[in-house]
């Protein structure tokens, strides 16, 4: 079930730009729960309302995006794409997405269904995230929205038989009989 105002910022791969979401933090009057590797966060002075958790086990981390109103997850550009899965999986429980700005995370997710930043802008992280604070409602709705946009674009039975398909068509599966 979601806890109203509960913000979390999740992942652990080298695309997370913690480090402008940490700054943002010091204007917000709210705690920021936030689940990676110590050292993505190393030599960050963390303020007050950032709770730092490390690398929690999976049910863990299902129970914190069941948890969360609000999921944040600053990244980078990179020549690969990141963010994107516990992006589509904070979606599916009805968490307002807050997102940096990427060509990736673009081929998932528009304006209607989850909130961008431009990257290393950690004022329009802050604005974002007291403006949520203030109107809950309107995190709510879009979280809304961006579950119904997973159900119905996203389905996880969908998605293997295209990988099934796909090994077909190269060859590496034999067809089936």
């Amino acid at each position: 079930m979601k806890k109203q105002g509960l913000i979390s910022a999740v992942g652990f791969d080298r695309g997370r730009d913690y480090a402008t979401l940490i700054e943002a933090a010091r204007t917000i009057n709210a705690d920021i729960h936030l689940y990676t590797r110590p050292e993505l966060v190393a030599g960050i002075d963390l303020p007050s309302n950032i709770i730092f958790h490390g690398l929690v086990p999976f049910e863990e981390y299902v129970k914190v995006l069941h948890e969360s109103s609000i999921l944040a997850i600053p990244t980078v550009e990179l020549a690969y794409p990141t963010g994107q899965t516990v992006a589509l999986e904070a979606a599916a429980t009805g968490a307002a997405l807050l997102l940096t700005e990427s060509a990736a995370m673009r081929d998932y997710f528009d304006d209607h269904v989850a909130y961008y930043h431009p990257q290393g802008d950690p004022e329009a992280w802050s604005l974002r995230i007291n403006q949520l604070l203030e109107d809950p409602q309107e995190a709510a709705q879009k979280g809304r929205r961006a579950s119904e946009h997973v159900h119905a674009n996203f389905p996880y039975l969908s998605m293997w038989r295209s990988i099934e398909q796909s090994l077909h068509n190269r060859g590496w599966l034999p067809a089936a009989s």
